[in-house]
C-alpha cells in the first residue's frame, strides 16, 4: 500500500512546484483560533456575548519577494487545522494535522478525493493533492476558489479527506463568519 502512494509522488512535486523547502514559502501551522461559542449567546447576566470568531487571520511577508502572504485558519476538534493562503494572487486551501499522532494522510495512486457536506446541504467532492516532500500531515485541497466560495455561506463543514488507517474520519469545523 505504500508503494500506491509514492507512485503518485513525482506527481505531487511537480503539481505543488510553488511548495518550497525554506520556512518563508511553506505553510506554517495553523493560528489557534479563538473560542468557538455559539454566536450572540446571552451569559448568566443576560447580556449578549459578541459572535464567535471561528478564522483566525494573519499576514506575513515573504522575504524573498517582498510580497504579503495572507492567512486565514480555523481548527476542529479532531486536532486538523483548515487553513486558506493568499499568495502573489494565487489562492491555496489546505487540511493539516498538528502532529504525526494526530493523524496522516494517504492518498492512493488513483484516488485523492475528499468528501465535504456545508451545513445540512449535500455532500460534494474535493481534489485532494498531498503535499510536496512527503509531507504526510497536510493535504491540499482543490479547486480553493470553490470550497472558498462554500466556506463564505456556511456554518459548518464536515469533511472526510482520506486519512491513513482511519478512512472514514470526519472532520467537523466551524466555519461561520470567513472574511474573505
Amino acid at each position: 500500500m505504500i508503494m500506491k502512494g509514492l507512485a503518485i509522488f513525482p506527481v505531487a512535486i511537480f503539481s505543488l512546484g510553488f511548495m518550497s523547502c525554506d520556512s518563508a514559502n511553506s505553510p506554517k501551522p495553523a493560528p489557534a483560533p479563538t473560542s468557538q461559542t455559539a454566536s450572540g449567546s446571552t451569559g448568566s447576566s443576560g447580556v449578549s456575548s459578541p459572535p464567535a470568531e471561528n478564522w483566525k487571520y494573519s499576514a506575513d511577508t515573504d522575504e524573498m519577494t517582498g510580497k504579503s502572504i495572507a492567512w486565514a485558519c480555523t481548527s476542529a476538534p479532531e486536532g486538523a487545522d483548515l487553513c486558506l493562503r493568499k499568495k502573489e494572487g494565487r489562492l491555496e486551501s489546505y487540511v493539516s494535522f498538528n502532529s504525526v499522532s494526530d493523524g496522516q494522510f494517504l492518498c492512493l495512486e488513483d484516488d485523492c478525493r475528499a468528501k465535504a457536506r456545508f451545513d445540512d446541504g449535500q455532500t460534494i467532492t474535493f481534489s485532494g493533492v498531498e503535499a510536496a516532500g512527503g509531507k504526510t500531515t497536510m493535504l491540499f485541497i482543490e479547486p480553493a476558489t470553490n470550497l472558498v466560495t462554500r466556506l463564505r455561506k456556511a456554518k459548518t463543514l464536515k469533511l472526510q479527506p482520506p486519512i491513513y488507517e482511519n478512512s472514514g474520519e470526519v472532520l467537523h469545523f466551524e466555519v461561520s463568519g470567513l472574511k474573505w
